[in-house]
């Protein structure tokens, strides 16, 4: 005969944490929260002293707080694989990349950071563009969102040439916000794709001056509204 074993009571004085559901959204990546502003409340802290004495150009990497940070050592690896594509040579530094794409979107926030810190020479750093292509046209609609609101500009730009290769209409706002970007990239890439994503070709000149860059931004967002 099977006896029933009773459930124990639950602890007193230890509540589940508030918080408890909104930190499994962000390990499921089922919630799309913006990251703030550098040193925002959300931006979690900073490298290990371990790994900025073995990468000094990680240190300061900003990281939106919406998911959790890789472990010291798994940045110490992302590093490496950083630098190895960016001072390898030809035999060496491919290989760097198929390792940084294959660990996905995690990667972006560091490349981003090696585009403004890292120390080898700008035309070096074009090798970035092998991973940041394929890491955004493999994740999801949603952390394509993500990453446009990404304190990198290298990040926000890739993500805004992604979301004109996917099409991704539900996008289209926060591309016409980037049209007023700080970044001249960041403005190029998100004509480019409203353009891709609409068909449409409203005067818009990511190089022009603010007050004209502002009047395009605006037919941009006057046309969104009446479609």
């Amino acid at each position: 005969m099977l006896r029933s074993v009773p459930r124990p009571a639950p602890r007193k004085g230890s509540p589940v944490s508030p918080r408890a559901p909104l930190l499994l959204l962000g390990l499921l990546g089922a919630c799309v929260l913006v990251p703030p502003l550098p040193g925002g409340k959300g931006t979690s802290p900073a490298p290990t002293p371990e790994v900025v004495r073995l990468h000094p150009w990680m240190a300061d990497v900003r990281w939106p707080g919406a998911a959790p940070r890789p472990a010291a050592t798994e940045e110490i690896r992302i590093a490496e694989d950083i630098d190895a594509l960016l001072t390898g040579d030809f035999d060496v530094y491919p290989l760097a990349g198929r390792r940084l794409i294959r660990r996905g979107q995690d990667v972006l926030p560091y490349l981003g950071h090696a585009v403004e810190r890292h120390p080898a020479p700008a035309a070096r750093k074009e090798r970035l563009g092998i991973v940041f292509g394929p890491v955004l046209r493999d994740t999801s609609e949603a952390r394509v969102l993500l990453a446009l609101s990404s304190p990198y500009a290298a990040v926000r730009a890739a993500a805004a040439a992604a979301a004109g290769e996917r099409e991704a209409v539900p996008l289209g706002p926060r591309l016409i916000e980037l049209l007023e970007d700080r970044d001249l990239n960041v403005r190029s890439a998100a004509i480019a794709s409203l353009r891709r994503i609409t068909g449409e070709f409203l005067d818009y000149d990511p190089g022009a001056p603010p007050a004209a860059r502002a009047a395009g931004a605006a037919r941009w967002h006057d046309y969104w509204k009446s479609r």
